[in-house]
């Protein structure tokens, strides 16, 4: 749900005296009228939805321990991720492996195990699958997609955008040396 939605609702929460403004000033913030009668109603859904999500986010780990070859890292990225979603929102997904080879069959392999998942949460996941050699090329350049993964991605298994990068970056490097001092040049 978009910053501005949520705004709207909160207007026409505040309007119904469901919520009221707390705090001083005009930070926006507001507070659940305990004493109204459709406090414990939401209180009820917001609860149910927040499980709702974890559940979910537990089921994506779930499904990804199963795929073979093994992911390096499965990170939660888009909308969702930014708590902007709305409800035709997909759950976007980057299934990131070892080699350019594995990358079809794993995202494959991806869909497949959370086909069910989707099913019945009635969530439409959609999975892009990466290599180290595509995070690499990515991150070297001004790349639109890496920006958003490396600034708004959650790690849901393996580690973040970031870290990943560090660690692979850093043996790519120390590879290079390895070859440079074998073929007495240097890199």
């Amino acid at each position: 749900m978009s910053r501005a939605g949520i705004a709207h609702i909160v207007a026409k929460l505040e309007v119904t005296g469901v919520v009221r403004p707390a705090g001083i000033g005009h930070g926006g913030f507001v507070e659940m009228a305990a004493d109204h009668p459709l406090a414990p109603i939401l209180l009820s859904l917001f609860k149910a939805e927040h499980k709702r999500y974890l559940d979910v986010l537990e089921g994506v780990r779930e499904a990804a321990r199963t795929v073979r070859p093994e992911p390096l890292a499965l990170w939660q990225y888009g909308s969702v991720a930014r708590s902007e979603d709305t409800e035709g929102s997909d759950f976007d997904l980057a299934v990131v492996v070892e080699v350019d080879r594995e990358v079809e069959d794993v995202v494959d392999r991806t869909r497949d195990v959370l086909e069910p998942l989707g099913t019945r949460t009635g969530i439409s996941f959609s999975v892009i699958g990466l290599s180290i050699g595509d995070v690499l090329r990515l991150s070297e350049g001004p790349d639109p997609f890496w920006s958003e993964l490396s600034s708004q991605a959650r790690a849901l298994r393996g580690p973040e955008p970031d870290e990943l990068l560090a660690r692979h970056a850093n043996s790519r490097r120390t590879e290079r040396r390895s070859r440079g001092s074998a073929t007495g040049t240097r890199t």
